[in-house]
């Protein structure tokens, strides 16, 4: 799981991208068996395929919940991609059955998929389990491609320097107009810490983000998250034990345009999110227990005071159950890498694809 280096999952940097078919394999190394008595030719070969990666295919992951109109926008976006998309997927996590109905009429070609209705976190991940490009973009579904995204992140890869495979690279987004750019975490977990030239970067913009496919065979959503700070958690796992790097790429950037459709419904778990995700990273990844147990002490607290100077007596119970929800997931969240410490790389790669909310033997 999260202690799993690329090399457990066969990412190997001289296949580049792990999305290469085993038969390309067969063939780069079946021409370098033939040229090695050929003096000067084996390393000539060596230095064309090192200079000249192959292309990268984008694996586009859409996860949606009753909002069939802003879905098609999304979906055209992605049709209108200059640097054509690998697959589109499409994740239901729909009460109703207009999406379905509107997806399979209208974008025949988009692969659709019945999500788990546990949350976007189980959503994502629903939709990991189709992918098969190189690389992995999600958008939301209030989300949409510019032209131009894709080929300025297959651009930005095939000129990745020593060790592209490892490149988490993000961009902005452009909400009604306004550049939001990734902004770093405070010690409350709120992502308001604008990065400074040569800070370590450990979030993105996931609407403008692309992922090498294989970090999703070492680690997943977690699916105790139902909306918010999914991106921020998975990032702080791939990021801070060395699996993968940030690149900013300041000229790439899509569209957001926030719905109404189902805010209400994600407003109280966005919070509980925060708390959850940020003591996670104190005390599991930061090895910090007593930093964690002051953070979870004062976030509560802050809250509260928050929800009660705005909302009065009523914020005092939305407190509560942000306060419930986030203490809930803290209990049910097993460490990864204590749970498999023991473990050999074949147990843990099989174990790390079923991360989030199960239980692990």
């Amino acid at each position: 799981m999260d202690n799993v280096a690329p090399s457990d999952v066969r990412c190997p940097t001289d296949a580049y991208f792990c999305g290469k078919s085993n038969s390309a394999s067969r063939h780069a190394v079946q021409a370098r068996h033939n040229d090695k008595n050929t003096p000067g030719k084996h390393m000539a070969s060596l230095s064309h395929e090192s200079s000249q990666p192959a292309a990268p295919s984008f694996s586009v992951c859409i996860c949606t919940r009753d909002r069939p109109e802003d879905l098609a926008r999304a979906l055209r976006s992605v049709e209108a991609s200059t640097y054509p998309a690998h697959q589109i997927i499409v994740s239901d996590d729909s009460k109703e059955p207009h999406t379905r109905a509107m997806v399979t009429s209208e974008f025949p070609q988009v692969v659709f998929l019945e999500g788990p209705r546990k949350g976007l976190g189980a959503n994502r991940n629903s939709a990991l389990e189709a992918v098969t490009g190189t690389h992995v973009a999600f958008i939301d579904d209030d989300a949409a491609l510019s032209p131009d995204f894709l080929a300025r992140m297959a651009q930005s890869l095939q000129n990745g320097g020593q060790h592209p495979e490892k490149l988490i690279i993000t961009g902005y987004e452009l909400n009604h107009g306004v550049k939001i750019f990734a902004n770093g975490t405070t010690f409350f977990g709120y992502q308001s810490r604008v990065y400074r030239a040569g800070d370590f970067q450990d979030t993105v913009v996931i609407n403008s983000t692309v992922f090498p496919a294989w970090l999703f065979k070492v680690i997943r959503f977690d699916e105790h998250l139902v909306y918010g700070y999914d991106e921020v958690d998975i990032m702080m796992r791939a990021t801070l034990q060395g699996k993968c790097a940030v690149r900013s790429l300041p000229e790439a950037f899509n569209f957001h345009y926030p719905s109404v459709v189902n805010r209400e419904y994600y407003s109280s778990f966005t919070e509980a999110s925060r708390v959850y995700v940020t003591h996670k990273r104190y005390k599991w990844f930061e090895r910090k227990r007593a930093k964690a147990a002051v953070f979870l002490t004062l976030a509560i607290a802050h809250n509260v005071l928050h929800n009660v100077r705005s909302h009065g007596l009523k914020g005092f119970s939305r407190s509560m159950r942000t306060a419930s929800l986030a203490l809930g997931y803290i209990r049910r969240y097993t460490p990864e890498g204590l749970a498999l410490q023991n473990e050999n790389n074949r147990t843990r790669t099989h174990l790390s694809s079923n991360l989030g909310s199960r239980p692990l033997p």
